[in-house]
Order: C-alpha cells, then structure tokens, then sequence
C-alpha cells in the first residue's frame, strides 16, 4: 500500500522525507545519512558541481549504500546492524569521541554533512591555467589573480564541504562495507585466507569487544598483507583474554586508544608494528 502525498514545487522533497520518517517507527541513521547526501549534491551551484558530475555523484551514493545493504544482508540468519556498522565507520574515518552514545550521528548530521557547509564559501588557491579552466571562466564568484614564481594563481570561492569529500567518505563506507561483513562471518568464506578465518573465528568467539574496526582497518590499508594482519590478531587475542577474561577490566579499558589506533592505520599515520 502506498501514501500519496502531493507536495508543491517550492517544498523541499528531502526535507520533507525527513521529517515524515521521524514518526512511527523512525528511519536508521543510515538511511537518513543517504537521504541527506543525495539532497546536499542538489545544493551545489553549477559552477562546483556540473550536472553530469551532479548525477555521477548520485549515483556513487545510491551504489555505495546498495552494497552497504547487500553485505549488511548478507548472512540472512544473522543481518548485521545498519548503525553498529556506521558507528563502526565513523571511529576508522572521524575523530572518535565518548560524549555520547548518538555523538557520532549528530557530528554526520550536525556537523559534518550539513547545507551550512555547502552555502560557507571558503577561499581556494589554484595554482595552474588548466585548474583555473576545470574551475569554470564563466563563474560568478570573486577571482583574484596573481603572479608567483611565473606561475599563475587563482583565487576562487568553494564550498567549505567539497563534492570531492562527500565521493571519498561513500566510497569508503562501501570499500568497508564487505571486511565488516567478513569480520563477522569468517568461518567458510573464500575472501579470506584459512589462517585470517581461524584467527577471526577465534576473536569473535573470545569475545572481540572493541576491536572490530582495527580488523576491518587492517583489510582496508593495501600496505598490510595477510602476514601482518595475522600478527595482529594473535596480539589482539592475548591483549583481550589477559585484560578481560583473566583481569576482568572494563569492556571500554583502553578503548579510545585502539579507536584511535584504528583511523591511524587508515590514514598511514600508524604502522601495523607500532600496534602489535
């Protein structure tokens, strides 16, 4: 069965999905971030974001959360949660705080991906002829030219949230999309190797507690082989059954560090060793 609702031209259509789905039973987090992505590409003037490279980028978001969904799905005798995986994403890809339990959302919603941040214009030097043309002669910002080192600078006004920012964080949501799922069903799965199996049955049997994001991490960064990744996780199992299981700490003892570990290792700002 379906409502229909005729909304008039000069009403925002997401605005009003998003306030139509915060009754009954409400939309996940997920689902509201897509919603809101898709909404901020309409935001941007044609001189920022042409329409083909609008549509691209729409596109790139419907196909990341298609295969979020897919690999959250996956296991259809244990599907994964929508928001334990963006929490999840958002320790490996933001700075990880303990306010509170929804801080991760109202930093997504809030704070991050938010009209405010397309409408803030912020100044942006370009520093070639060939940049100046991909950022569009016909624009109708302040452009200020200048001379340095015989090369020719440009200063044009951007958005303070890039189209280039919004195409990196799906496409990292969807490249992370697959490891979650392995990390959680490790036991007969071909896109891990027979000791990464073992080693990940034996973490989530343990109890992996908090690190499920330094595992999904440590697929993610191409400079770690499966060698190094099973160092870690050798390590990660005698850290949990000594701090937990023989000591009895707290489940969070130590958690912002790993968390922070975890984006780190993402960003190359931490090798795999320093870890370990």
């Amino acid at each position: 069965m379906f409502n229909v609702y005729e909304i008039s031209d000069d009403f925002d259509v997401f605005v009003a999905f998003e306030t139509m789905n915060n009754r009954g039973k409400k939309l996940s987090n997920l689902e509201l971030l897509k919603n809101r992505l898709i909404y901020l590409t309409t935001l941007y003037e044609e001189n920022e974001l042409k329409n083909d490279e609008r549509n691209s980028l729409r596109e790139k978001i419907n196909d990341a959360w298609k295969e979020v969904y897919y690999q959250l799905g996956r296991n259809k005798q244990n599907p994964l949660n929508d928001d334990d995986f963006l929490v999840a994403h958002w320790i490996m890809y933001f700075q990880y705080t303990r306010e509170k339990g929804d801080d991760y959302i109202r930093f997504l919603l809030e704070q991050k991906f938010t009209p405010q941040n397309i409408y803030a214009k912020t100044e942006v030097r370009v520093s070639s002829l060939q940049d100046f043309e991909e950022v569009r002669e016909d624009e109708d910002t302040d452009q200020e030219e200048v001379e340095i080192n015989g090369e020719e600078e440009i200063t044009v006004m951007r958005s303070r949230l890039s189209p280039k920012e919004i195409e990196d964080y799906v496409n990292s949501l969807k490249a992370a999309a697959v490891h979650w799922y392995n990390t959680h069903n490790p036991v007969n799965n071909p896109d891990l190797t027979t000791q990464e199996s073992l080693w990940i049955d034996r973490l989530n049997r343990i109890g992996i507690i908090y690190f499920r994001p330094l595992l999904t991490v440590s697929f993610l960064n191409k400079d770690i082989n499966s060698g190094k990744r099973i160092n870690i996780f050798k390590a990660i199992e005698r850290f949990i059954f000594i701090t937990f299981r023989l000591s009895r700490a707290f489940s969070t003892y130590r958690n912002s560090e790993f968390y922070r570990a975890a984006r780190q290792l993402r960003n190359g700002e931490l090798t795999i060793e320093t870890i370990i």
